[in-house]
């Protein structure tokens, strides 16, 4: 798989998410529409590969000594395990709001437990000749990603934070879509109904 093609790997998640949401939202969780989560966001994906070719398994373990899985691995038939064709891929899906946010970005919490931030790490330390993919969909109830405030981080945020601590995580896929479109509900019933996709190459660190 190029390189170039996870722009289109993240005009590709929009297309299928937008499908989702033409089903309706729930509006008991106004946060999210059906299938709006990590597990049906990998299951996307997983299509986006096994349509190029791929075989996919779910859950693979990484390499001793951790205990941790990631998401999703993907590898072009008839080639070596974790070759360079493969690609390993994680998974995010995170709720951007101006109040009652995504616990996971008050910027103590994301700072002490980098829950976000951790997958970028476990990517990076892997040792493997397979592609590493991280993706992370914001659900947002703005257009254009914004900054938080001192309590609270935003799109704008995270992203700096990811640019900051991980170099080696080169942005090569966005998109983003007004899923409000797809449905006749009251947008004020759904706030968070825009989706910014992003999709990056986590590459080994440079050894200094």
């Amino acid at each position: 798989m190029n390189p170039n093609c996870l722009q289109w790997l993240a005009h590709g998640l929009a297309n299928q998410l937008a499908q989702l949401a033409a089903r309706g939202h729930n509006i008991i969780a106004p946060f999210e529409f059906a299938g709006a989560n990590e597990t049906n966001v990998v299951t996307l994906i997983e299509r986006s590969f096994t349509g190029l070719g791929y075989d996919t398994w779910r859950e693979q373990r990484y390499p001793p000594p951790s205990t941790e899985r990631y998401d999703l691995l993907a590898e072009p038939p008839g080639t070596s395990p974790n070759g360079t064709d493969a690609w390993m891929v994680e998974v995010k899906v995170v709720w951007d709001r101006a109040t009652i946010g995504d616990g996971r970005l008050y910027r103590r919490r994301f700072y002490e437990e980098r829950v976000i931030l951790e997958d970028f790490r476990r990517l990076t330390d892997v040792a493997t000749d397979a592609n590493k993919l991280m993706v992370i969909v914001f659900f947002s109830d703005v257009p254009v990603p914004s900054r938080g405030s001192e309590a609270l981080l935003r799109i704008v945020d995270v992203l700096e934070a990811i640019a900051q601590e991980y170099p080696n995580a080169a942005l090569e896929g966005q998109a983003v879509r007004d899923f409000g479109v797809h449905c006749a509900c009251d947008q004020s019933e759904w706030p968070c109904h825009y989706g910014h996709i992003y999709c990056w190459r986590v590459m080994p660190r440079e050894v200094k």
